[in-house]
C-alpha cells in the first residue's frame, strides 16, 4: 500500500499551495494511518519540507492534535483542520478547530453537521482560508 500511495498523484493545488504558503503557515498531516508508513510516504513523496510534523496512529486524532495544539502553542482560532474522513471531523468539533472537507464533489456521503464548503481540490483552500473559516463548520 505504501508504494500505491507513492506513487499516486498530488491533491490538484496541492503542491502549488503548499509551494506558495510554506513560509506563511506551518503544515501538520494527522492521520489514521500507523505513523512510521506515513512517515515513509511523506519522505519518499519529497514532501515532507512542507510539514511541522507528522502524527499517525497508534494514538487517535483528537491526542495527536492535542500534542501538536500544546506543543506548538496553537490554539483551536489560528488552526483550520482539512480533512476527509467523517473522524476528521469528529476530531475537528471536539477541539474546537475550524474543518474544511476534502471532498470528491460527487461523494454521496455527508458529514452528520457540517454546513462548510466541501473542496473537490485544493486549488480553493487559499480562497477559503482568505474568506474564514468559521468554527460552526
Amino acid at each position: 500500500m505504501v508504494d500505491e500511495v507513492v506513487a499516486a498523484p498530488w491533491v490538484e493545488g496541492a503542491r502549488e499551495f503548499f509551494s506558495q504558503n510554506e513560509k506563511q503557515y506551518n503544515f501538520f498531516i494527522v492521520s489514521g494511518m500507523p505513523e512510521d508508513e506515513l512517515n515513509e510516504m511523506v519522505c519518499r513523496r519529497g514532501m515532507d519540507h512542507y510539514f511541522n510534523a507528522v502524527r499517525g496512529s497508534p494514538k487517535d486524532k483528537v491526542t495527536l492534535l492535542g500534542e501538536i495544539m500544546e506543543e506548538y502553542k496553537l490554539s483551536p482560532k489560528k488552526m483550520v483542520f482539512v480533512g476527509d474522513a467523517e473522524t476528521d471531523w469528529n476530531a475537528a468539533q471536539k477541539l474546537g478547530l475550524p474543518f474544511l472537507w476534502r471532498c470528491v464533489l460527487d461523494q454521496d456521503s455527508i458529514l452528520p453537521g457540517y454546513a462548510g464548503p466541501r473542496l473537490s481540490s485544493l486549488k480553493e483552500l487559499d480562497v477559503n482560508l482568505k474568506q474564514g473559516v468559521s468554527s460552526q463548520y
